[in-house]
């Protein structure tokens, strides 16, 4: 449970939400995410281990 209280908790959500969802932030979550995901499927078809 939030410390605040529960109507805290949505108002901070709600703002974290809408930073999240901007054009800036959830591009710099969402690709290196991918990358990851690309690379290590890359690495197992060449069986590369060590990932």
């Amino acid at each position: 449970m939030f410390p605040a209280g529960a109507e805290t908790y949505d108002a901070v959500m709600k703002v974290f939400r809408h930073v999240y969802r901007t054009g800036i932030v959830q591009p710099l979550v969402v690709v290196p995410v991918g990358n990851l995901i690309r690379l290590a499927s890359e690495a197992e078809s060449r069986n590369v281990s060590g990932l």
